[in-house]
């Protein structure tokens, strides 16, 4: 049994949409590319900035990398909700981590002896980056590139809760109320962040909107206004839920 009404917070959602899509203006308009040196001070003040208003706590925690900001709203309940985001932006199409043959200025029919990339591997439970490297040398190895040079930049681990687990089927049943639609339940995503930080400790999901036109991480990334609207009441709707069972 669902609590929650949908068609009050989608009320309350149009009411504020013009506010909040003002807000992601705002934030989208300050460069926010860790990788590219930028400096991420404004984004951390806006971000604090907006987060108090809504009567958020803010805290920001210093790392080797990028900062983390954490905004805690505390009602008193019993259980927690996380969400987790970037505010730090991808670099649009690194093609230049490509490289091959010759670079120089005019055209010289030569093939070059050097070859470059970046290649990302994407883990599933149970894999360590540092077992893939090796898996990799001795692959490249064994076919016959022992004289291709390897570096791991960076790697950390993955995590993935059961798809038949309460926090998971709560989601798919709100996903299907909303859309009217069944749920397409993905066991694996291709995507990274910090979950294997909570994956031992809490369930957690990625939840979004099919849209072929989102281009994600592409300098023209979008998201259409009805599914602006719909996420937001969606994630309404998952705290109100989670506060009732």
């Amino acid at each position: 049994m669902l609590y929650y009404d949908k068609d009050k917070l989608l009320e309350i959602g149009t009411k504020n949409e013009q506010a909040e899509i003002d807000c992601l203006r705002k934030l989208i308009h300050i460069p926010t590319c860790y990788y590219k040196k930028h400096d991420l001070k404004p984004i951390i003040t806006q971000l604090t900035k907006e987060f108090k208003k809504r009567g958020y706590k803010v805290q920001t925690f210093s790392t080797a990398g990028a900062p983390v900001v954490v905004a805690d709203l505390d009602l008193g309940m019993k259980k927690t909700l996380l969400f987790y985001n970037h505010y730090d932006v991808q670099p649009e199409e690194p093609l230049s981590e490509w490289k091959a043959g010759w670079e120089g200025p005019g055209s010289k029919t030569v093939i070059g002896k050097e070859a470059m990339a970046k290649v990302d591997f994407r883990l599933v439970p149970n894999q360590k980056a540092e077992k893939i490297q090796k898996l990799l040398r001795r692959h490249l190895d064994k076919h016959g590139f022992s004289d291709v040079e390897m570096k791991l930049f960076e790697g950390y681990g993955s995590s993935r809760t059961a798809i038949d687990h309460p926090f998971i089927q709560l989601l798919a049943n709100l996903a299907k109320d909303f859309s009217g639609q069944e749920p397409i339940l993905i066991p694996s995503h291709q995507g990274s962040g910090p979950a294997y930080l909570f994956g031992t400790h809490t369930p957690w999901a990625m939840c979004d909107i099919f849209d072929p036109e989102t281009n994600i991480h592409a300098p023209n990334e979008s998201m259409r206004l009805k599914d602006f609207r719909h996420m937001t009441a969606f994630i309404a709707a998952v705290a109100i839920e989670l506060g009732r069972n």
